[in-house]
């Protein structure tokens, strides 16, 4: 005989079951952030009072995935927890759930709790809900061990949501707390993120000029590190370009080093995209300088033709004044035959004619270019972009090398073009 089936009651958790969610950690996130009553009036709140009305009580619990079936209905033993200031009491049931009480019992343990990851993200939950109690334990709790906590691998996800919620003076205390050591928390695969979520929430000109000021005698080390370029890129988002002046100043300093860097390159972009007129131009000079090395690099040649996509003919012009005088060499070689395309289709129409009359003035070089892995695009852009008669002339010093292109890879592709654009007269050769 079958057993009876369970009634309702047996199965559904009693009355005081915890709260269950998800392991993960919060992953960063923007919140609007409750104004806080709480105005210390240094770097330190005074101690916090009891939970005003509207704290929550109740137990929460945090389930641990163990790739078995879910049995979050299985219900829930109480918890009992130290009272003696140690780390709470943790239990885990059957179900792999650590479940913690009242927020109000875990005063004194929030630095061993960001650490550990369910109480991490307990501690979140709890800042989310904008109970300015909660924030203000927290900070307190957590302030003097805020630069350990934003390069740990949970406590710098609290680190973060902590200074969404958290109130101008306790932003301007955790700023100046994190000034020292900010430039290697930035290096950090995990402090990286709590200096950049830092950078975004700052609210007030002081916190501002304490970050830059942290921040700027780095700089350069800073836009070469794999971690630390974000900051200095989320500045640039986030700030003014006269906050910024610290990183205009910095790549001023070792431009070409920092443009031929696989990440400097990269900082140096964002610089052109968020600069004023005054440091676009000041930048965008330093690299037309050193242009002729930097389109020969692997990295710098990104740099060169970031500017010339800004189609400003001032600033094209100044490159391609750079590279003349070299353009069939640097048509043959792998980063800079990409500049080289770049500035025929940017250059304006007389300059444009100025850099084809270059490539027909070496017409032994020219049989070398259509052959050349790299080299036949350019002469292939040639093709295309070349007016009357000038085009006429560049097919002329095309033409004793026809016989060769039938047999090579790259030479059929501009026997190709010639053929569309002068199908009867290469019919008869």
């Amino acid at each position: 005989l079958l057993p009876p089936a369970p009634s309702l009651a047996m199965i559904q958790p009693p009355a005081h079951a915890m709260y269950t969610t998800s392991h993960a950690v919060i992953s960063p996130a923007v919140h609007n952030a409750q104004s806080h009553s709480m105005s210390p009036t240094s770097a330190v709140p005074p101690a916090y009072k009891g939970a005003p009305n509207g704290a929550s009580n109740g137990a929460f619990t945090l389930k641990v995935d163990q790739g078995g079936p879910d049995r979050s209905a299985t219900p829930l033993a109480p918890v009992s927890l130290s009272a003696n200031g140690d780390l709470p009491n943790r239990h885990t049931t059957t179900n792999g759930a650590q479940k913690f009480s009242s927020f109000s019992d875990i005063v004194g343990s929030v630095n061993e709790l960001a650490r550990d990851q369910h109480g991490c993200r307990f501690l979140q939950t709890k800042l989310e809900e904008g109970n300015p109690y909660y924030v203000d334990v927290v900070f307190t709790e957590c302030h003097e061990s805020f630069v350990d906590l934003m390069t740990d691998p949970f406590g710098n996800y609290l680190c973060q949501k902590l200074f969404e919620h958290c109130d101008e003076h306790q932003k301007l205390a955790l700023v100046r707390r994190s000034a020292a050591s900010l430039s290697r928390v930035s290096m950090n695969m995990h402090g990286t993120r709590a200096v950049q979520r830092m950078v975004e929430c700052l609210s007030s000109g002081e916190q501002v000029e304490v970050v830059c000021s942290a921040l700027s005698p780095n700089a350069s080390v800073l836009m070469k590190d794999i971690n630390g370029n974000h900051v200095i890129q989320r500045c640039l988002h986030r700030m003014n370009p006269t906050n910024n002046q610290f990183v205009y100043d910095c790549v001023g300093l070792h431009c070409f080093e920092l443009a031929s860097h696989r990440h400097g390159c990269c900082v140096i972009q964002r610089c052109i995209d968020y600069a004023s007129t005054q440091q676009r131009r000041a930048l965008v000079q330093q690299v037309t300088e050193s242009a002729l090395e930097l389109v020969q690099n692997a990295f710098g040649n990104y740099v060169v033709q970031y500017v010339l996509d800004l189609s400003d003919a001032e600033y094209t012009v100044g490159i391609i004044r750079q590279l003349q005088g070299n353009i069939c060499e640097l048509s043959m070689q792998k980063f800079s035959s990409n500049v080289v395309e770049k500035c025929f289709q940017m250059a304006p129409g007389a300059v444009r004619k100025e850099l084809i009359e270059e490539l027909i003035s070496f017409p032994d070089i020219m049989g070398r270019l259509m052959q050349d892995a790299y080299g036949n695009y350019v002469v292939q852009r040639a093709l295309q972009l070349a007016q009357t008669p000038q085009l006429e002339e560049l097919c002329e010093v095309i033409r004793p090398h026809l016989s060769g292109l039938k047999t090579s890879q790259y030479g059929r592709r501009i026997q190709n073009k010639l053929l569309k654009r002068f199908p009867k007269s290469l019919a008869r050769e």
